[in-house]
């Protein structure tokens, strides 16, 4: 009951800490977006066509990842939590532990316990940069098909300034 206890304590801090400051960056980048594909759109139309391929790649880049993620939260979730019950399993049985010299037993255990969570948080870590290395590729494919529908289109140079940079925000 205190591991569900736990759990729900822990998921509703989320809710109540991080989903409102996550909304707000969620919405300020949505709208940085948009504003910078109408900017590129208005001054290259042909840049929609370029769109199509990178949204689909977008997709399915970032549905992969959500789904590997979520997986690796959950792992990192369960890796924690046998860490804090052995932690207070040790202090209430401190005297008992000492009295039969098992200190470095305990201690390996939570040592290989910590290890495993380390090892999970690492792997959700990586995950996270693999996804942000394939997402500054896409960012980059935005800024070479705007540059060059810029340039062929014959663009006056401040329009193509304003393009150029709306593409590498």
């Amino acid at each position: 009951a205190g591991r569900i206890l736990q759990r729900f304590s822990k998921d509703l801090d989320a809710i109540d800490q991080q989903l409102p400051s996550s909304l707000g960056q969620f919405m300020a980048s949505a709208l940085q977006i948009i504003g910078s594909m109408i900017a590129i759109i208005i001054v290259s139309p042909n840049f929609v066509l370029a769109l199509i391929p990178i949204f689909y790649l977008y997709g399915t880049i970032t549905n992969y990842y959500r789904v590997v993620a979520r997986d690796l939260k959950r792992l990192d979730s369960v890796s924690r939590s046998p860490i804090y019950s052995h932690f207070s399993e040790s202090l209430g049985g401190l005297s008992i532990i000492r009295v039969f010299q098992r200190n470095e037993a305990f201690c390996r255990d939570n040592e290989g316990r910590v290890d495993d969570s380390i090892a999970c948080f690492n792997a959700l870590k990586i995950v996270d940069r693999w996804l942000s290395v394939r997402l500054e590729f896409l960012g980059n494919l935005i800024v070479l098909a705007s540059a060059i529908l810029t340039i062929t289109s014959n663009s006056r140079a401040g329009i193509a300034g304003i393009s150029l940079n709306n593409a590498l925000s």
